[in-house]
């Protein structure tokens, strides 16, 4: 499901340094025995609002233009599709699951 035309050429999240809020938590596991707590999970909260603001980004976008692609199901089902597409795939690109990982390794080689 991938929408072309003018309107997606340039994507913010994907275009822009922006995309890199998507790794603050990477930033944030490298040196969580060096800074304040609060800053290792606004580390993670800065990814997640990334992820979500990609998410609602692409799902408004598709809702909007949906018909003008000709897309075969409604622009409800583009939206919703979209918004979950993108949410997977940023979560697993931008290692939300990253924390339990870590977590895990860490516990077992000790």
């Amino acid at each position: 499901m991938v929408l072309h035309g003018p309107e997606f050429d340039n994507d913010p999240f994907r275009d822009s340094l922006l995309r890199y809020l998507g790794y603050t938590n990477e930033v944030g596991e490298a040196f969580a025995p060096f800074i304040p707590r609060w800053a290792y999970f606004g580390s993670y909260a800065l990814s997640c609002a990334y992820a979500l603001g990609d998410a609602a980004h692409k799902g408004i976008h598709y809702h909007e233009h949906a018909s003008q692609d000709h897309v075969p199901y409604s622009q409800n089902v583009a939206a919703v599709g979209a918004v979950v597409d993108t949410a997977l795939w940023q979560g697993l690109a931008s290692g939300q699951s990253e924390p339990f990982q870590s977590s895990s390794v860490t516990h077992q080689t000790e």
